[in-house]
């Protein structure tokens, strides 16, 4: 905290596989009530996990952002690999590898696909 000087604006981002020990996080708000006490400009804390920041990104990011969402998903990728986000909701998550070959059995077999909250549905039409 004391590295931030005389800085207008002060953002301290704690940043972990999980969200902070709530008894942990406690501790530290008091350090950090006590020390904003002492400042003309106090720091901010803001506890966060590796998948929130992807998700923030990915809200923000222009869905026709092709080469931006490649960069997002090398990160995520790399994140899953060393372990940066829990995946014990791994279940919620599908790669999906389209393949052009199967439309014209969809078309024959009067057969639609549709990705729902990332489930793959097989739907009649």
């Amino acid at each position: 905290m004391k590295s931030f000087g005389d800085e207008k604006y002060k953002v301290m981002i704690t940043l972990a596989p999980e969200l902070m020990n709530p008894e942990k996080k406690k501790e530290f708000e008091e350090h950090l009530k006590e020390h904003n006490a002492t400042q003309s400009h106090t720091v901010v804390h803001v506890n966060t996990i590796f998948e929130r920041i992807i998700e923030a990104i990915r809200d923000v990011i222009d869905d026709r952002g092709y080469e931006m969402q490649e960069v997002l998903e090398d990160y995520l990728n790399y994140c899953y690999k060393d372990k940066l986000i829990v995946v014990s909701d791994s279940w919620k998550r599908m790669r999906v590898q389209l393949d052009g070959t199967t439309f014209g059995f969809n078309l024959r077999e009067n057969l639609y696909y549709e990705i729902l909250t990332s489930v793959l549905a097989p739907m009649i039409i």
